[in-house]
């Protein structure tokens, strides 16, 4: 990481907690963006996530035992 890098870079987290700061002393208010989830949102999205992770091994593996289960 060449120096103008290393400068660009500390001038960014800078620039960002400057800015989180002023949020902060502003009491920004999140309620409109946290009040439209809920548990019941965020356990489908968990479990559509992990069907489409494990789904297609799952196919692949009960294929394979019902095919075994017919001798081919």
């Amino acid at each position: 990481m060449g120096i103008y890098q290393k400068v660009i870079t500390g001038l960014a987290i800078f620039v960002v907690a400057a800015i989180s700061t002023a949020a902060n002393a502003a009491g920004l208010d999140m309620s409109g963006i946290t009040g439209a989830v809920d548990a019941a949102t965020v356990v489908a999205a968990i479990s559509s996530i992990a069907v489409i992770k494990f789904g297609p091994s799952f196919a692949k593996w009960g294929y394979a035992k019902v095919t075994s289960m017919f001798g081919r």
